[in-house]
Parts: C-alpha cells; sequence; structure tokens
C-alpha cells in the first residue's frame, strides 16, 4: 500500500519523505552533515513524530547511510501513522493514485504536491521543444474518476489549454506536449535571435514567448509578432524608427514577402527578405 512512508529522490547525503495523513500529504527532507542525518519535516509530520521520544528519531538519524536508516524511520512513521491517525479512505485512494502517476512520469520530474491533494506541480522537459518548465495541475476532487484536470500554472506558456481532457497526470502531459509541440521550430528560431541579434523588447525575453524586437540598424529595428494559433506562418511584422528608414523596410518587405520560407529561421527569412545581415548583440563594454 502506499500509505506506507515514501522515500524519491534521494542520494547519499540527502532525500524527500512523503507521508499520507488525514489532512493531506506530508513531506519531510533528509539532509546529511558528516555522519549525522537531519530530519526536516512539515508541520505536520513533525506534530506526529513528536509522538515519540526525541531519543528514538536522534538514535535512527546517527545511522551513517541512507539505505540503513530509512528502514527504520519508515517503520518508526508507520506505527505512528497505525496508531495516531487514520486516514480517510479518499485521501488514501487519491494519495496513491497521484503516486502512481509521479511514478509513471519519474520522481526526478516531481517538484510539489499541496497538502490536501489539490494542486500537483512536476516539471515537464522536452529537449525538441526545448520545454523545461514546472506545471501545476489541478485535480478535481474525485480524481481519477473525474476529468478534466485543471492547469493552475504553466509558467507563462501561450495558449496552454487551462482544462485537459485527460483522465491521468500522464495522459495529461501527452496531451500538453502535443499542444506545444506547434512552438517547437518558433521557440527555436527566437532563440536564435536572442543568441545572435540585438534584441531590445522583451528586455528579458521568455524562451517561450512569441514576440521580438530587434535592432536592424542603431536607428531601426523590426517587430516580429506571431499569434498562438499561427506559428509557422509569416508573422506580423512592423518596422520603428526614422520615416525614411521605416519606409525603405516595408518597401524591401512588400517586394520580396513571397520568399517567406517556412522551414527557414526567422532570422534566415527577414535576412533574405530584407537584404540585410543583423547586426549582433552590443557587448557589455559598449
Amino acid at each position: 500500500m502506499h500509505s506506507d512512508p515514501l522515500l524519491f529522490r534521494y542520494s547519499e547525503s540527502e532525500a524527500e519523505i512523503l507521508v499520507t495523513l488525514p489532512e493531506g500529504v506530508s513531506r519531510g527532507r533528509l539532509t546529511r552533515s558528516g555522519d549525522v542525518f537531519t530530519l526536516s519535516p512539515d508541520e505536520r509530520l513533525g506534530k506526529l513524530l513528536a509522538c515519540r521520544p526525541p531519543e528514538r528519531l536522534a538514535s535512527i538519524l546517527r545511522t551513517p547511510h541512507i539505505q540503513s536508516l530509512w528502514p527504520e524511520l519508515r517503520f518508526l512513521i508507520s506505527q505512528l501513522t497505525r496508531h495516531h491517525v487514520t486516514p480517510t479512505t479518499r485521501t488514501r485512494a487519491l494519495s496513491e493514485t497521484v503516486v502512481d502517476d509521479i511514478s509513471s512520469l519519474g520522481w526526478e520530474t516531481f517538484e510539489a504536491l499541496s497538502a490536501d491533494l489539490s494542486e500537483l506541480t512536476i516539471r515537464l522537459k522536452d529537449e525538441d521543444l526545448c520545454l523545461d518548465l514546472p506545471f501545476t495541475f489541478r485535480l478535481p476532487h474525485d480524481y481519477p474518476s473525474k476529468t478534466p484536470l485543471g492547469v493552475a500554472d504553466c509558467g507563462g506558456l501561450p495558449a496552454v489549454p487551462r482544462l485537459l481532457q485527460a483522465t491521468t497526470l500522464a495522459a495529461a502531459v501527452r496531451e500538453l506536449k502535443s499542444e506545444l509541440s506547434k512552438f517547437g521550430s518558433l521557440w527555436k528560431s527566437f532563440r536564435e535571435l536572442d543568441e545572435k541579434c540585438w534584441v531590445v523588447e522583451p528586455e528579458n525575453p521568455s524562451p517561450y514567448g512569441l514576440y521580438r524586437r530587434v535592432m536592424l540598424t542603431a536607428s531601426t529595428s523590426v517587430c516580429v509578432n506571431y499569434q498562438p494559433n499561427s506559428t509557422s506562418g509569416i508573422p506580423g511584422i512592423s518596422f520603428l524608427g526614422p520615416e525614411s528608414r521605416v519606409v525603405e523596410m516595408k518597401g524591401r518587405l512588400n517586394r520580396n514577402i513571397l520568399m517567406w520560407e517556412p522551414r527557414q529561421t526567422v532570422m534566415g527569412n527577414l535576412s533574405n527578405i530584407l537584404d540585410l545581415d543583423f547586426p549582433p548583440p552590443p557587448s557589455h563594454e559598449e
């Protein structure tokens, strides 16, 4: 039964603990200093451990290796949960489901779980999408029998669906990645702009944005703006600068817009269409 204490994301010197209690899930962190471990529990787990003489816990924490320490600590916490608390059927079932979901995704993706089991945060990574962000999923009261799952926080990503039809967390992750796959090429293009060009807006560009303003000369810039539902075609393009230069750039754009090649990067397309080379980012000395 997953209602037993669970150890995860552990190494020789630290680990995290997950314990199901009536109010929800409690957590603690084990950290080694020298040959002694320190346990930092949250408030509920701390109160539970206080039901045993502190000498008992201190004796366990003096074990120098986590592989030897954990069986004793798990036994102690299991005894306390059996004798002092009784998780509700719903809490037990929900915590088991969530733990199974996280296990299927990999504990390295786990970030946080709210005490009442209503929100779960995992880190989504995808090299093809250049994606590395925490996502917070809102779980229905009777998850997993009820859908949809909600996305409470998506790290500022554009056009992320706030309601998912998936019935499991693993399926929700697949659904999200499928939705975000349409942005992969654009994000790579914008990353090239950020690395090779003089980007002035946004001031600190997110890797996952849809807008850039890039300098063409010391006085003229081009604004590139994509809509969430159209990321593979020609973006919105406008110019800022002296009127004569803006008129010149608009003329080049209008004459050559049919040269836009969807398989090219944004930087490559604009260089070809405007017949210019982008200036590099200014150095710190400038």
